[in-house]
C-alpha cells in the first residue's frame, strides 16, 4: 500500500484531526513546495501554508476553497456559453443568468 501512496500522480498529505501532518507522498512535496521532512509534525499554520488570520476569517466569512470553487466553474460555463459573443458585457449577461437564479416564472 505504501507503495501505492508513494508512487501516486496526486499530491496526497495526511493529517491528524488536529490538523497535524503525519505523511506525505513524492507528488504532494511538488504541490506544496515543501519537503516532507519539514512538514511532518507540523499543522498548516505552523508550516506557513495557512495564515492564522486566514483561518480565522473563515469563522466570520464561511466562504472556504469548495464554495470559491463552486464560483469559478459557474464563471467557466458562462464562459463557454457567452463564446461568440466578444463583449464583456454578454459575458457579464450570462453569468447573472447562470449564477443569478433568476425565477421569470415563464409558462412552460
Amino acid at each position: 500500500m505504501s507503495i501505492i501512496f508513494e508512487s501516486a500522480p496526486d499530491g496526497y498529505y495526511i493529517n491528524d484531526y488536529e490538523g497535524t501532518f503525519v505523511a506525505g507522498n513524492r507528488a504532494g512535496e511538488e504541490l506544496l513546495g515543501y519537503p516532507r521532512e519539514e512538514l511532518i509534525g507540523k499543522n498548516f499554520v505552523e508550516a506557513g501554508i495557512f495564515s492564522m488570520d486566514g483561518v480565522l476569517r473563515w469563522f466570520t466569512s464561511k466562504i472556504n476553497n469548495g464554495i470559491l470553487e463552486g464560483i469559478n466553474s459557474l464563471i467557466q460555463a458562462a464562459k463557454a456559453r457567452a463564446r461568440g459573443y466578444r463583449t464583456k458585457r454578454n459575458l457579464i449577461t450570462m453569468l447573472y443568468l447562470i449564477a443569478g437564479k433568476l425565477n421569470f416564472d415563464l409558462p412552460t
